[in-house]
């Protein structure tokens, strides 16, 4: 067909690639994973704002320097152990306009090592942006300094203080996350701390907390209100001038573990749409439950919510979110496949193997970061026939200590071209695709019996 006519017809086309979808079954979902090896050592306060006016990102003086607010209306969770640097590239192939979050990053790592913590939570490239550093801790004068930190290291759109982390670690031991939503005239101070440094601050919180033994999943009684909820906000936006929120749409129930936490706890639609509603002034992205696309556009279109923000079904079925910039942010269609994906993916790879080779790293922490580099593309193909073919030829490589460029490549070839070829419109729907309970484990536990 003459190019002109493909250009006239290409809308139509992609409108009937949208119709189509895959409808092959395929094994279950499985998670990708991180584990970074880094230079040793730690700097000082002052050494490190040296190294950032020697690297370019800062000439050693706190100024404006942080991008304007990203446009929220897509958001990426921060997820430990995934939203890596590494992850965030090969997402942003997907959708370059999805706001992306780092993994939480402890205040106090920033502030004793610096240079390790860069180099192992900081580091990023400009292809990541919007891209928002989320922060966990309680101390107000360690936050400020982490933020400062933050604010010489890159022109990142804003910091994310949690206070949603319902995990025994954080909210029990070191009365973070989830256990600050009891102290919200703290958390506004927590907040104008990292703001003192000139950094646009928001606030991922649950819809409330409750301890297991006083929850409303013993008898049916709520602790943590809506007016409670409604109150927390009211404290944080006024004294510590904040204006974005991030509510996961559960309560976090403190006592039954950070997995249990993401299932057990209901879904609570109502409560933040009511928040939009109550606080107009004030811009509320929710979390949590959404599948898919459709869901998020209905959400986006039909309440008040500024954004909407999605964590473990990107990771378990990334090519299912490929058309967001489509979708969502209403963008000219630009048909992309998946072999363009990884191709563009492998280059990446190659460059940064590059840089790992420059680096003085033990055997080990090579592997590490060969398997960091392999486990975005780790569930690329979920709902394909050829998706158990795939992630056996990625692992099975990896026993080879190979590099992760030649991994890929390579376990490219087995697959089929008409599966390669398709484009982001086509794909298997995850209420299509088998779930093994059993059987969801993470690339790290597989990974780790094989290398």
């Amino acid at each position: 067909m003459p190019s002109s006519l493909c250009q006239t017809f290409q809308p139509i086309l992609l409108v009937l690639l949208s119709l189509r979808l895959s409808t092959t079954l395929p094994p279950h979902n499985q998670h990708s994973t991180l584990a970074f090896g880094g230079p040793k050592g730690s700097a000082s306060m002052r050494g490190w704002f040296q190294t950032c006016a020697r690297r370019g990102m800062s000439d050693g003086n706190v100024h404006p320097t942080m991008m304007a607010v990203a446009d929220e209306a897509f958001n990426v969770a921060p997820m430990m152990k995934h939203t890596h640097k590494h992850w965030r590239y090969f997402f942003k192939l997907l959708s370059r306009r999805s706001v992306v979050y780092s993994e939480m990053i402890p205040a106090t790592k920033l502030v004793e090592e610096p240079e390790r913590a860069y180099e192992e939570y900081l580091s990023h490239s400009s292809e990541e942006y919007p891209l928002v550093v989320q922060l966990g801790g309680r101390e107000e004068e360690v936050l400020g300094q982490a933020a400062k930190i933050v604010r010489a290291s890159g022109k990142f759109s804003s910091l994310n203080f949690n206070c949603g982390c319902p995990s025994d670690t954080v909210a029990a031991q070191f009365r973070g996350g989830a256990q600050l939503m009891m102290e919200p005239h703290h958390v506004a101070a927590c907040c104008r701390a990292m703001r003192d440094e000139g950094v646009d601050v928001s606030v991922k919180c649950r819809t409330g907390v409750e301890h297991l033994k006083d929850s409303s999943l013993n008898d049916g009684s709520e602790v943590f209100t809506y007016d409670e909820l409604a109150r927390f906000i009211d404290i944080v936006a006024r004294e510590g001038q904040v204006k974005n929120f991030v509510i996961h749409a559960r309560k976090a129930i403190l006592g039954i573990g950070t997995i249990d936490n993401r299932m057990i706890p209901p879904l609570d639609y109502q409560r933040v749409c009511r928040l939009a509603e109550d606080f107009p002034e004030i811009r509320f992205v929710l979390n949590g439950g959404l599948t898919n696309v459709e869901s998020c556009k209905e959400l986006l279109s039909t309440t008040k919510l500024h954004g909407v923000m999605v964590g473990r079904q990107i990771i378990n079925h990334p090519w299912s979110w490929a058309r967001v910039d489509e979708e969502i942010y209403q963008e000219e269609p630009k048909i992309k496949t998946r072999e363009m994906v990884l191709q563009e993916y492998i280059e990446y790879v190659r460059k940064e193997k590059k840089k790992f080779l420059e680096m003085d790293l033990s055997e080990a922490q090579m592997q590490n970061n060969t398997r960091i580099m392999v486990a975005p593309v780790y569930n690329l193909f979920n709902g394909e026939a050829c998706c158990s073919q795939w992630r056996r030829q990625l692992l099975t490589m990896l026993k080879h200590g190979v590099s992760a460029d030649t991994i890929i490549s390579s376990s490219m070839e087995g697959l089929p071209g008409q599966v390669l070829s398709l484009s982001q419109y086509e794909f298997v729907p995850d209420h299509l695709i088998p779930k093994y309970d059993k059987a969801k484990v993470s690339v790290s536990q597989l990974t780790s019996q094989i290398v």
